[in-house]
């Protein structure tokens, strides 16, 4: 069913696309200071960027917040069904406007992920 590359005739040392390759062990973190491939970035150049990671997470955070609250504050909420037991959609609450937010939800939370 599988063929020859099916998951019981792996061996260790190879992944789905051919072989692994282990990668080499991180140097310690006791400096400031990081080698990438194109030569070295000191702490005077990541300080800068860290604070603006920091600051898009915070802002994220907030958006998301604003959005959850937003949402719970309908009768359908963050996660309730958009229909009612008999399988129509509820008439209690603006449902593109939910959906809207969920979506947006969805997003900002998937962000958040990426940037952590």
């Amino acid at each position: 069913f599988f063929g020859p590359h099916s998951w019981h005739s792996w061996s260790s040392s190879s992944c789905f696309f051919g072989p692994c390759v282990n990668p080499t062990p991180s140097p310690p973190v006791h400096t400031m200071e990081v080698t990438l491939a194109s030569g070295s970035l000191s702490y005077d150049v990541l300080k800068p960027r860290l604070a603006e990671l920091m600051r898009r997470k915070e802002q994220l955070e907030q958006e998301i917040a604003v959005v959850t609250e937003v949402l719970q504050s309908t009768p359908a909420g963050v996660d309730k069904p958009l229909i009612d037991a008999e399988g129509f959609p509820r008439n209690d609450c603006d449902l593109w406007s939910v959906r809207a937010n969920r979506g947006q939800l969805a997003r900002l939370m998937n962000d958040h992920k990426v940037l952590m």
